[in-house]
């Protein structure tokens, strides 16, 4: 949320697309991980205490990054529309 309000001020947006490429490579990451059951990384949500390393990676990053990933497209979606709106009222009050 920092990073988008920073955006917002400067008027630059890269951070947040960068950060939603990431988390989405991340994400997809783990739905291969998932499918394809490397090292019962599918299982991380019935290993209960006894979760392997993966498997608490997978699901942290599973349930969390999806979440964080939304979050960084719509901050991205709503700094672009800030910055667009910002250019278009620039325009119309020269």
């Amino acid at each position: 949320m920092a990073l988008a309000l920073s955006m917002l001020h400067t008027g630059r947006w890269t951070p947040l697309p960068a950060l939603a490429g990431t988390l989405g490579g991340l994400w997809l990451l783990d739905y291969v991980l998932i499918g394809t059951r490397y090292r019962n990384a599918n299982g991380f949500m019935e290993c209960g205490l006894n979760c392997s390393t993966l498997q608490d990676l997978v699901g942290l990053e599973f349930w969390y990054g999806g979440a964080l990933l939304v979050l960084a497209i719509l901050g991205s979606l709503g700094a672009l529309a800030v910055i667009g709106l910002r250019g278009l009222l620039a325009g119309r009050s020269s």
